[in-house]
């Protein structure tokens, strides 16, 4: 209940920061404030929730795969670390799928942005694109500085379009994590400040 309630505070939240643009704004380059970016989209263009798109390339040396398997009573877990340091830690409930599944997680080694109002640091690919889990499956990035402010997680489609922010947790002061329910390419930044 608690889940569904943030949820909607979150949408109730970023629909008035929509509904607060003026119609003749256009995409700019928001800079490093999240709000400034919600700010700046032309809703009428990009559509509700649409932050824009961006051109990913993923790392194929910097990939975990795993079949997971739907007897196992246990967590299974992937991890990848991009070049840059960030790490990330895909774990998925038993019985989150019915059957067998091939399951993969890519870094990405290049995100641009340029058409979106987010900034994204740091992403991943995870395959199969659209597959769909009967329980959440927690997603967390470790970024490689120790005080990296809060955290933000994205989610777009395979094709880099629709950018959206993720309902995503800052945890021990450094790890963000987000809930999914199913695979899309995810992406975070951080350096952000409280208040």
């Amino acid at each position: 209940a608690n889940c569904f309630l943030g949820l909607k505070i979150s949408l109730l939240i970023l629909l008035v920061c929509l509904m607060s643009c003026s119609k003749d704004k256009t995409v700019q380059s928001p800079g490093h404030d999240p709000i400034k970016a919600l700010n700046t989209l032309n809703r009428d263009s990009l559509g509700m929730g649409n932050l824009g798109s961006a051109v990913c390339t993923v790392d194929l040396s910097r990939k975990d795969t795993i079949t997971f398997d739907p007897n196992s009573e246990n967590y299974t877990t992937l991890f990848v670390t991009d070049a840059n340091g960030y790490g990330w830690m895909l774990s998925i409930p038993p019985h989150a799928l019915l059957t067998k599944q091939f399951i993969a997680m890519t870094a990405m080694n290049s995100i641009n942005v340029s058409r979106s109002g987010a900034r994204i640091r740091s992403g991943v690919q995870l395959e199969p694109d659209g597959l769909q889990f009967m329980d959440k499956v927690i997603l967390t990035v470790s970024p490689p500085v120790e005080k990296p402010g809060i955290g933000i997680l994205f989610t777009f489609n395979h094709d880099g379009s629709h950018v959206q922010f993720a309902q995503s947790w800052n945890t021990s002061g450094k790890n963000a994590l987000a809930w999914i329910w199913h695979f899309s390419d995810m992406g975070y930044d951080n350096n952000y400040e409280s208040g």
